[in-house]
């Protein structure tokens, strides 16, 4: 008895991964739920069923997580202001949080419809056919755009504090 024991207490807990799509972990899944269509538990590192536009990016090497921890510095050419910030791609964050409002908003978030052409025109953006996928969409919208977005869809759900 002593000797399982002393196996099962020896034992370590994989490392915990997180994704490089949007930053979820094990621990902290993203809303909704999720789970990893592939995960690497050497280098914590996966991408998630909420990410699968990065699968493709997986499959050609590239485990670099989209998210930067807040513990990181800040790289050189933001620190000098050489990028402007409304200018670069939104974050993962951002289109999480798109999508959040607009599950709030409208029963199917994932398909362009005209209540979502209403939205993108209230925030002064080119609206998304009708029918047609709304990742690629999130993807291709700029910070500044994405925060626009993001004011439109926080006054029609009521949450514009």
């Amino acid at each position: 008895m002593s000797a399982v024991l002393a196996s099962s207490t020896n034992r370590t807990e994989p490392p915990i991964a997180s994704c490089i799509g949007c930053g979820c972990t094990d621990s902290h899944a993203c809303l909704g739920g999720c789970h990893w269509l592939v995960v690497n538990r050497n280098q914590g590192v996966g991408v998630c069923s909420r990410c699968p536009s990065w699968k493709s990016r997986w499959d050609a090497g590239v485990r670099t997580p989209a998210i930067r921890s807040s513990l990181q510095p800040v790289p050189a050419a933001l620190a000098g202001g050489a990028q402007r910030l409304g200018n670069s791609p939104c974050t993962p964050h951002q289109r999480l949080y798109i999508r959040t409002l607009m599950d709030r908003a409208e029963p199917d978030s994932y398909h362009a419809c005209l209540m979502h052409r209403r939205f993108f025109e209230a925030a002064n953006l080119p609206a998304p056919t009708p029918g047609a996928k709304l990742d690629p969409t999130l993807e291709a919208l700029t910070r500044a755009q994405a925060s626009a977005l993001i004011g439109v869809l926080r006054k029609e759900v009521g949450d514009d504090d």
